[in-house]
């Protein structure tokens, strides 16, 4: 009787304190977190604390879902979890400078209305009703970024973290940034084409790029004669640089220098360009004889890359087929890149689907290199370098049929950073000669840099052709109305864009990763299903076979029931059906039987795992609790 008291008394004191250690963690440890997950999928990292740390104005961020309707979809409630959970994280991470508001948008409320209005995306269910899930930001001037919709889904869900940091640090810098190009091309539009067929020309009309970045950034075309980078600039692009002198070498180099944002798109063989020609080159031959390839070797050597040179790449998988003459040819040099050629865990590719690249070079760190080479577009193994020289006098069919792989994937455009090095260690080429211990003048800051005093950050790709009109973009001009239609063939200007946006967020920003995905798969599980597959599959193969040898003979035997009068069958062709109709039934029992058992022992494994979850913590509970009061007991 005492011992069955006593007993109770330490449930009841056990209770007791469980729910007093619950109310004490609630209030007073709610700054201690810790995170399990093998990702970190509920922790910053050092980019967004950086980015919410340093916020200078008040943002407040609007978290709309729809809590009803989301409560009937477990995948999508439990991904509104991890989305409100971390930008909890944020408003932690803040100086007190972010404030989350978290709104239901009910149907037929005032609610709902704004989320509308402020361009929140309502995706409409089985139920017919409107599911919102998404989220609006503003800082303190009225500026205002949208993220109409969190997908679901595992390729969105490991890019949630940089879409967030993302929006936060455009609300944090909502003024439109300065876009430097410097280029060897006339983006903004060149004389118009000769009559001569044989005279490649630049296009009479500007690229059709510049109006894309246009929207996003103010772009001014630099002059590249010049050798001058305003230091007004918030961005340098940079675009086939052929010919580029060293005074505007030494510019890109003292920018570079600075960790400022860069994209460089140089070309073995720019196609779009009409060249370098001699002097005194018959015009018939010039396309042949133009010098089109450009390269930074003198600054990539200093940042730790290189470009093949004089080498342009093939690739017999990703090519493209395009119209030659009458015929309709694969292209090796003409490239149709998929997902599955990008960084799947960069997020400038995040959200790519396809990119278009011709004639590109291959891109490769140097073994000496101090930097970080990290490809974001690779071809398949399927692909080679190829001498620059064939591309003037291509045969397109002889390439394609006589193409030797060289079985390693190679780089067709990188991120590169780190630390390095000026490649003009003796100062500025342009500047007058000084009295010795005088400053060296640079056109950047007006201090020579002879090493970097940030981190570069750069954006690399080996091919400029991917950035005009034909290789992104159709239009077609409707006569009369002064109208154009544009249809997207690939997503390049996206990639270019969605780079320049990631360079411009900085160390912060480009440091940040894809994540792991919040729904991971059971190893166990798969292990025990691919076990399974592997046991009854042949089984099942083999009865599957059997049935339609079965089915056959019936059909035969169905087809001699009787002759053009209708006569009977006879009986031993009924015996006949009949048996065969048995077979068939016995063998569709034992197909099901096969089916069942390779979902048995996953579905064992899983209600074993149900069990030790309703029953772990209360077994832990009472053991922990016999085990004291044996020792209590012991000791009295």
């Amino acid at each position: 009787m005492k011992h069955a008291f006593t007993l109770t008394v330490g449930a009841l004191l056990a209770l007791v304190l469980f729910l007093a250690v619950n109310v004490l963690a609630n209030t007073s440890l709610r700054s201690v977190r810790g995170d399990m997950t093998q990702d970190g999928l509920y922790t910053l990292t050092e980019g967004s604390r950086a980015i919410a740390a340093n916020q200078e104005e008040e943002l407040t961020l609007y978290f709309y879902f729809s809590k009803d309707i989301g409560r009937e979809l477990p995948q999508v409630a439990e991904y509104a979890q991890r989305v409100r959970n971390l930008l909890k994280e944020y408003v932690r991470a803040s100086p007190g400078k972010i404030t989350l508001i978290e709104i239901n948008p009910e149907p037929f409320s005032e609610e709902e209305d704004r989320a509308v209005q402020e361009g929140v995306q309502g995706v409409r269910i089985g139920s017919g009703e409107q599911l919102y899930f998404g989220l609006v930001g503003t800082n303190e001037t009225g500026d205002r970024e949208v993220h109409p919709f969190f997908e679901p889904s595992p390729s969105k869900e490991r890019f949630l973290e940089y879409d967030l940091s993302r929006l936060i640090w455009t609300l944090a810098h909502p003024n439109k940034k300065r876009l430097g190009i410097l280029s060897a091309i006339e983006l903004v539009g060149g004389p118009p084409p000769q009559a001569n067929p044989f005279q490649e020309q630049p296009p009479s009309e500007a690229w059709q790029i510049l109006d894309e970045l246009r929207q996003y950034f103010d772009v001014e075309v630099l002059d590249a004669a010049s050798g001058e980078i305003s230091n007004d600039l918030d961005m340098l692009c940079v675009v086939h640089p052929r010919g580029f002198s060293d005074p505007a070498l030494y510019a890109i180099d003292q920018w570079a220098l600075q960790g400022k944002p860069l994209m460089v798109f140089v070309d073995p063989y720019c196609e779009i360009d009409p060249g370098d020609v001699p002097p005194g080159t018959n015009p018939q031959f010039a396309r042949f004889q133009a010098e089109k390839g450009s390269d930074l070797e003198k600054l990539f050597g200093a940042w730790g890359i290189e470009l093949a040179n004089q080498k342009f790449v093939g690739d017999r998988t990703r090519a493209l087929r395009a119209t030659v003459g009458q015929e309709v040819l694969p292209i090796v040099y003409f490239l149709g890149m998929g997902e599955e050629d990008f960084a799947e865990k960069d997020p400038v590719m995040s959200t790519l689907k396809t990119m278009r690249f011709s004639v590109a070079g291959a891109l490769r760190a140097t073994p000496d290199a101090t930097t970080s080479f990290q490809p974001l577009v690779q071809t398949t193994e399927d692909a080679s370098e190829l001498d620059v020289g064939r591309i003037k006098f291509p045969n397109y069919s002889e390439m394609f049929t006589n193409f030797v792989p060289g079985y390693e994937k190679l780089t067709l455009a990188a991120r590169v950073t780190g630390d390095v090095k000026t490649a003009f260690p003796d100062g500025n080429p342009s500047a007058p000669e000084v009295a010795e211990g005088e400053a060296e003048q640079s056109s950047v800051d007006g201090d020579h840099l002879a090493a970097s005093v940030a981190p570069l950050n750069a954006i690399v790709v080996a091919d400029a052709d991917m950035l005009a009109d034909h290789h992104w973009i159709q239009i077609q001009r409707i006569p009369g109305t002064g109208m154009a239609l544009r249809r997207m063939v690939s997503e390049n200007a996206d990639f270019l864009v969605s780079s320049l946006e990631n360079l411009l967020g900085g160390s912060e920003l480009t440091s940040i990763r894809a994540r792991g995905e919040h729904s991971r798969p059971f190893g166990r599980v798969d292990e025990i299903r691919r076990e399974a597959e592997q046991h009854f599959l042949a089984e099942e193969q083999e009865l599957d076979r059997r049935l339609r040898d079965i089915q056959s003979r019936l059909d035969e035997l169905e087809g001699e029931r009787g002759d053009a009068n209708g006569e009977l069958v006879t009986a031993a062709q009924r015996e006949e059906i009949r048996r065969a109709r048995g077979e068939q039934l016995e063998t569709r029992k034992k197909l099901r039987d096969v089916k069942h058992n390779l979902r048995k022992d996953v579905e064992a494994l899983g209600t074993r795992l149900k069990w030790a979850n309703i029953l772990a913590m209360p077994a832990l509970v009472l053991c922990s609790m016999g085990f004291f009061l044996t020792r209590n007991r012991k000791r009295s």
